[in-house]
């Protein structure tokens, strides 16, 4: 097991050195795939049926998947944060297939996953800050 991050390049950005590393390439890859996968199912489901098959179904299965799960844990006046928990499992999912391929999974670098961690942590005291204002605060003590 290798645990050392490649240098890939290094590019100069208004005389400041910006690495290209290992782990930031195959992020762009996962990125440029998710994107890929998100365009094609747009295109196929450019009409929605009444009665879902095949590939829509797929998907509204996933929607319905990722909505019960953030109304089960943010309850039902936050339950538009499905998408950050489906966005957070596709790449985390992408990211462990591409290591199956023999490249090396970006959340195997400590700061892709601090990354990760810190921005949902952020992202839920924002929204409790937001919808429950000093009760949040107050809830800590």
């Amino acid at each position: 097991m290798d645990l050392n991050i490649k240098n890939l390049w290094v590019i100069n950005i208004g005389g400041v050195e910006v690495w290209i590393t290992e782990t930031i390439f195959n992020t762009w890859i996962i990125m440029l795939l998710l994107i890929v996968i998100a365009v094609i199912a747009r295109i196929k489901m450019r009409s929605f049926d009444e009665i879902p098959k095949g590939f829509q179904n797929l998907a509204e299965a996933a929607v319905e998947i990722f909505d019960k799960f953030a109304r089960d844990t943010v309850g039902e006046k936050l339950s538009y944060i499905a998408p950050w928990f489906f966005m957070v499992f596709a790449y985390i999912l992408t990211s462990s297939l591409l290591s199956v391929a023999g490249l090396r999974a970006p959340t195997a670098d400590w700061a892709t996953t601090f990354a990760l961690s810190l921005v949902t942590f952020v992202l839920m005291i924002a929204m409790g800050l937001r919808h429950r204002k000093g009760e949040y605060l107050k809830s800590f003590f």
